[in-house]
């Protein structure tokens, strides 16, 4: 992941880990889709036929409430229970 923050105190761009953790938590980057695809393709030969078109479709970590109301407000939406 490349990203960088601006720092007004020093007048630069820099990155932090702190920063980094915080993204890789809200786009759920510790979960390998490489592998999801791969078992939900082999469970779905559907999802394994479409999924070549959608590569890297991530959800962000969101509250309940507000997962609920987009679900409601998105005309096109997944929901996935673990």
């Amino acid at each position: 992941m490349q990203y960088q923050n601006w720092n007004q105190k020093k007048l630069a761009w820099e990155t932090d880990v702190a920063v980094e953790e915080i993204l890789r938590d809200y786009f759920n980057l510790k979960v390998s889709l490489v592998s999801l695809y791969q078992t939900w393709g082999a469970a779905d030969p559907h999802f394994k036929k479409v999924s070549s078109a959608h590569l890297g479709v991530r959800f962000a970590l969101c509250s309940p409430p507000f997962t609920r109301l987009w679900n409601l407000c998105h005309p096109l939406f997944v929901v996935v229970e673990s």
